[in-house]
């Protein structure tokens, strides 16, 4: 099949969040299935350009409709981790400091969508499947079934995935924004397309391009269920009980190629399930680099943005906590919110007198892989997941995760006490409530076993290891979903 991947991120070229890992992950896995996969994203000014082959601009320019009038745009073309990939300006308008987070953004990815679809069109042949993705990718849905109708573009089959419900595009100027793509206003400024289902005078991108898929897509399978209902949907709830019969819940997976602690060069010693005890190598490692006295006490680790759905207060609580119970705290993370960052900023100088606690409020790649080796547990107290990377990077090192049940944390990590319910393998400990006592208890539990069943505990942190989070399986399951699609 020709799939097309239409995306605001994709790694590493453009990333903010885990939306750019799946993106290249799948595709990377799709191409080795041997589907023809092609990227295409927004050309931002901060695009890493040196992770692109063959950057070239090419020969024929566009004519779209914009704002303006018609305008011709450029588009580039080069290769991302060995696919194609398009890459479109539009104007100027992603020559902007970030990827997100301007006023008219629903505006410029409006023009991002119709550019795609016009260069779509001016090509001899329309793919089997575009594969879109979040709000960004909300109107080629409309602009597809209205402003492209040939019998070939009929054929193509959308795919739309649904990875934060939270952040829908909501758009306070419908007009201007349908007319700038050429969509005639009226016709789709309705509750039951386009028209935001409780604030009628906004356009919300996130619906539309549910309402016009054919099939919807969410990163796993409680936050399929989560979405659903009141509190998980964000007001789209109702919405999408209407097109369950177009749901379907993939649980994404991990490149693990580039997350594989037996052949791992950031970290100081490589291992597997089988060489376990190597692990502790890398926890040496680690706290020589973050200045940590060595101790047999355990290293308590979190990775994480620090941002509001990943239950920043509980970060911070789990902080103090792990080192009033003796064993050593670290966190590596940053902040888009100032505010934020200065209160970590905070907690590091309280903590700093302790010697038990290292708070680095950096992005740094390789310090990230040898935390996963060398910390004894993760904690991920998500307010809402839906589905969550590190959890299943610490469950590919071997570092015990304890999470929120929600989301795809709920999915992916079995606590010991759950066993015969869930007919699974324990790998980790899970707690329900978004609240300090529900951290202290799952921390509690985990020292716990950590200090005194000390076999139970390394059991969690080899199943956790031997299970498959890798792309592959997903990639088969998203391949399924497209035959079905497209009626192959």
């Amino acid at each position: 099949m020709h799939i097309v991947m239409i995306a605001a991120e994709a790694a590493p070229v453009a990333k903010v969040g885990g939306l750019a890992d799946m993106v290249t992950g799948l595709s990377r896995e799709l191409a080795t299935l041997g589907h023809r996969v092609e990227l295409m994203l927004p050309f931002h000014q901060g695009l890493a350009t040196d992770q692109v082959q063959g950057l070239h601009k090419l020969d024929r320019a566009l004519r779209v409709p914009g704002p303006a009038g018609e305008e011709i745009q450029d588009v580039y073309a080069g290769r991302v981790e060995k696919l194609e990939a398009k890459l479109f300006p539009c104007g100027d308008q992603f020559a902007r400091a970030d990827i997100y987070g301007y006023d008219d953004d629903a505006l410029r990815y409006a023009q991002f969508n119709r550019t795609v679809l016009e260069y779509l069109a001016a090509r001899a042949r329309w793919p089997d499947i575009l594969h879109t993705h979040d709000w960004h990718t909300g109107l080629i849905g409309p602009l597809l079934r209205n402003e492209f109708t040939a019998s070939r573009e009929a054929r193509t089959r959308i795919v739309f995935s649904i990875h934060n419900i939270e952040y829908q595009g909501q758009c306070a100027h419908p007009q201007r924004l349908l007319k700038s793509i050429g969509l005639h206003a009226p016709a789709h400024l309705r509750a039951d397309r386009l028209a935001d289902p409780h604030h009628p005078g906004l356009v919300n991108l996130l619906q539309a391009g549910i309402v016009y898929a054919d099939v919807i897509t969410t990163v796993s399978p409680t936050y399929l269920a989560e979405i659903q209902t009141p509190l998980g949907g964000r007001g789209l709830d109702g919405l999408l009980r209407s097109q369950a019969h177009k749901l379907v819940s993939i649980l994404n997976g991990i490149d693990c190629q580039r997350w594989n602690p037996a052949t791992d060069a950031l970290l100081h010693r490589t291992y597997t399930a089988d060489t376990f005890r190597r692990k502790f190598a890398n926890r040496k490692a680690l706290r020589r680099r973050l200045g940590l006295p060595e101790t047999n006490q355990p290293i308590v680790a979190c990775v994480s943005r620090l941002v509001s759905q990943k239950g920043t207060p509980l970060i911070r609580h789990a902080l103090y906590r792990t080192v009033e119970a003796g064993g050593q705290a670290v966190l590596l993370g940053t902040s888009p919110d100032p505010g934020v960052q200065a209160s970590f900023e905070r907690v590091a100088s309280v903590l700093a007198p302790t010697h038990r606690a290292a708070v680095r409020l950096v992005h740094d790649e390789e310090l990230s892989h040898l935390v996963f080796g060398g910390a004894d547990m993760l904690i991920v107290p998500s307010l809402f997941e839906p589905c969550g990377l590190t959890q299943l990077i610490a469950l590919r090192y071997g570092t015990v995760p304890l999470v929120r049940r929600t989301g795809g944390l709920a999915d992916t990590v079995v606590d010991p006490a759950e066993v015969d319910r869930l007919g699974a393998k324990a790998n980790g400990y899970v707690f329900n409530d978004p609240d300090e006592r529900a951290v202290d208890w799952v921390l509690t539990r985990a020292l716990s076993d950590y200090r005194h069943r000390v076999r139970r505990f390394r059991r969690l942190a080899r199943n956790g290891m031997r299970a498959d989070h890798c792309w592959g399986r997903s990639a088969r399951e998203y391949e399924r979903v497209y035959r079905r699609a497209a009626g192959l």
